[in-house]
């Protein structure tokens, strides 16, 4: 039996023993390697095309999601603003560009790929990246939809958000994200 005050056992919970410094955190490690997808540079300072903070659209009907997926863009240092449902999303696309919208795939009027179709018709640079909680075999012929640039499946965490975020900046590094 391994005593819970041992260093073995630390390790073993926490990857890391009291001799050892502490891993770095995740957010700020995978920021580091990720920038953002507009190219900020690792300390923080802002890509030289415009100055601006990477403009992040997050839209679903789950008030607590929306609130989850927010904090992890913030984290990043994303100016976020939220949209609960699909007519909020559409008033706040009439109101400012985004560079990135993330939306359920499930909304009431629209689903998540006829928002990405109105998002990309009025924003063809920005990228579209679409949650959904069903399995991917019941959005197998939606994830062909040229609109959209990513697909992440709930419950997702910050890592795998960061994951999906560095394919849909390259998406020739994957080729199964546009076919």
């Amino acid at each position: 039996m391994v005593n819970s005050e041992s260093p073995a056992h630390r390790k073993a919970m926490t990857g890391w023993s009291h001799d050892r410094a502490a891993p770095e955190p995740v957010a700020s490690r995978r920021k580091r390697q990720l920038g953002s997808i507009r190219g900020t540079s690792p300390n923080g300072r802002q890509d030289s095309v415009d100055g601006t903070p990477l403009r992040v659209l997050v839209v679903d009907s789950h008030a607590a999601i929306l609130e989850v997926v927010a904090m992890m863009f913030k984290a990043l240092g994303c100016r976020v603003s939220i949209a609960h449902g699909c007519q909020a999303a559409v008033d706040s696309l009439s109101n400012m560009p985004f560079d990135l919208v993330v939306s359920e795939f499930g909304l009431s009027k629209l689903n998540g790929c006829q928002l990405a179709a109105l998002v990309k018709a009025n924003f063809p640079k920005a990228k579209v990246l679409i949650m959904t909680g069903m399995c991917q075999s019941e959005v197998a012929a939606e994830m062909g939809s040229p609109h959209v640039d990513g697909w992440i499946f709930k419950p997702f965490g910050f890592e795998e958000l960061l994951d999906v975020l560095e394919l849909i900046k390259f998406p020739e590094a994957c080729p199964c994200i546009r076919a």
